[in-house]
């Protein structure tokens, strides 16, 4: 029997247009809710301002729900990379910018850079630098003679109105420009973020929410357990 009321499962239903995606959410969202009862005091009920006429449970359902991709987005965008599984890009096209860097158009779902290869470099890369935040290192690259090369790359991330742009730091002018891989981590509903790392979105939802009724502790105990979550992946 569904933990649900059949009023929230019809409403998911319609808002996802799939049961089995609105049933993976019922799961994560009763994982949430069991760890918002976790972290009140004994003796606490759970006080929420409802709209006339609606039920507590429904009412907190549908508010966990609206937080689990966002969530999910920081979760994946902070979670340590060794509990991470990158994907590879399909096909990405390098362009030569014809001094011996040059540029790949991110995947439409990427989210965090995690590699990337390019034929002739003698080792990946794993970190990108951003030309606002990291700006003196970003104008080095700018110069042929100070500017990552094959033996220590570099790559840098920028960002326009639409499209996520990786600069590589480079090659020898006239080589062959080829991606030997690239690895990412996309953008992924809160019911798809993969498995291992449901028990720490859940607590940082549950975090999230206790944080918006002003239960700075019962946050801060639910973040202290993202961390904890990934230490027990290890």
């Amino acid at each position: 029997m569904s933990i649900f009321s059949p009023n929230l499962i019809a409403l998911l239903g319609e808002i996802y247009g799939s049961t089995t995606i609105a049933a993976a959410r019922y799961n994560l969202i009763g994982m949430v809710r069991v760890k918002i009862d976790d972290l009140l005091p004994e003796g606490e009920g759970i006080e929420y301002a409802l709209p006339s006429g609606a039920s507590l449970k429904d009412t907190l359902d549908i508010y966990i729900d609206g937080l689990l991709n966002e969530s999910a987005k920081h979760l994946l965008q902070t979670a340590p990379r060794d509990v991470l599984r990158p994907v590879a890009a399909v096909a990405p096209i390098a362009t030569n910018t014809g001094d011996g860097s040059g540029f790949i158009e991110a995947p439409a779902d990427f989210l965090r850079f995690f590699a990337l290869m390019i034929g002739g470099w003698q080792k990946e890369v794993t970190k990108t630098i951003h030309p606002e935040r990291d700006k003196a290192e970003y104008l080095l690259q700018k110069n042929i003679w100070t500017r990552g090369g094959k033996v220590k790359p570099v790559v840098a991330i920028n960002q326009t109105p639409t499209k996520v742009i990786l600069e590589y730091y480079s090659l020898d002018t006239g080589d062959t420009h080829s991606i030997t891989y690239l690895r990412y981590i996309p953008f992924a509903e809160a019911e798809l973020v993969q498995d291992n790392l449901q028990d720490a979105l859940t607590w940082l939802c549950a975090g999230r929410i206790r944080q918006a009724v002003k239960d700075e502790a019962g946050a801060n105990i639910a973040f202290q357990n993202v961390e904890m979550s990934y230490a027990n992946i290890y």
